[in-house]
């Protein structure tokens, strides 16, 4: 709706129908900046999860050798 509202400005303009439209546009605008926000939102969180997702894999393959081990193999430098 907002794309036909602009490829017809002219004749809203032309008619003198800027007031009849305004809150319309308006909704139009309101509605379209929530998805916007819906969308970046989903992205972000996708984002992070998948920045994540290697110090997730780092940490749970260390923690499940240390366990299964039977000697005392991990971080031997330490010791």
């Amino acid at each position: 709706l907002m794309n036909e509202l602009l490829a017809n400005i002219k004749s809203i303009k032309l008619y003198g129908w800027e007031f009849a439209f305004v809150r319309k546009i308006l909704q139009v605008r309101n509605e379209q900046k929530l998805v916007m926000l819906k969308k970046l939102s989903i992205v972000t969180s996708l984002n992070q999860i998948w920045g994540g997702i290697p110090l997730l894999v780092a940490f749970s393959s260390f923690a499940v050798a240390a366990t299964v081990s039977s000697k005392p193999r991990m971080l031997s430098s330490l010791q």
